[in-house]
């Protein structure tokens, strides 16, 4: 079994950016049948470092693992948004 490594960047907290954290999480656990980690980046607590990533616009889920890295931009606010952006991402896996 992969392990799954995923990145979320966002954009502040607040409630809007909670549920889509939480929406993120629970369709990942799903998805993965648990066998995966969520890191959450407030890109606004470390501007220089994320401009160094590369990471221009939020939110943004990355794969980290397995290699190669995914991203995909988009709302995190809705179910089948975020089931489209995470089927994309599983796509391709590495073994």
């Amino acid at each position: 079994m992969n392990e799954y490594k995923f990145c979320l960047y966002i954009a502040g907290k607040g409630p809007h950016s909670d549920r889509g954290v939480q929406r993120v999480k629970k369709i990942l656990e799903k998805r993965t049948g648990g066998g995966c980690s969520l890191e959450c980046v407030d890109v606004l607590s470390c501007l220089e470092e994320i401009a160094e990533k590369g990471v221009f616009v939020t939110p943004m889920l990355e794969r980290v693992l397995p290699s190669p890295s995914k991203r995909v931009v988009g709302n995190v606010n809705t179910g089948k948004g975020v089931e489209a952006a995470v089927s994309l991402l599983m796509q391709g896996n590495c073994s």
